[in-house]
């Protein structure tokens, strides 16, 4: 009868350590599902971003990961209007950056080739001027007595 007991304990416990692991993993796996989402959205607006900026200078450039590299760097080929350019990228630093990297080029080049086909979208005329607008007068306890 002892023995019965026991097992039905060391049953029960490693019920619970398994329920313990399997919570700790979930938590783990939804960690990575938010670090990925966030990482997704500040890579692809880089991405954009960065399009747009040097489109706009008149840079027709993609890009492709060919292993390390402190900044980016012309790789010396072309691939029809559009110079191939090295990100920065930083392999020692894990997956994380190379996700970052690798959606961030895809991003980019995708923006770059829509921009080179659609250029009268994205060619902005001469800066838009601000002209400042004086102040409405103050209404209620606080208006100018004149």
């Amino acid at each position: 009868m002892n023995g019965r007991r026991v097992l039905r304990i060391a049953l029960v416990l490693n019920a619970l350590a398994l329920l313990v692991s399997l919570s700790f993993l979930m938590r783990e796996y939804w960690l990575n599902y938010l670090w990925q989402q966030q990482t997704f959205g500040l890579a692809s607006y880089m991405g954009a971003e960065r399009a747009l900026h040097d489109f706009r200078q008149g840079k027709l450039r993609i890009f492709k990961i060919a292993g390390a590299s402190d900044n980016d760097k012309f790789s010396g080929r072309s691939e029809g209007p559009f110079q191939i350019w090295i990100p920065a990228y930083f392999p020692s630093l894990g997956y994380p950056e190379l996700y970052a990297t690798k959606q961030m080029v895809r991003v980019y080049n995708a923006k770059m080739r829509f921009m080179h086909q659609h250029p009268q979208q994205f060619i902005t005329a001469a800066p838009v001027r601000r002209v400042k607008r004086p102040h409405p007068p103050a209404e209620g306890p606080m208006r100018s007595i004149h």
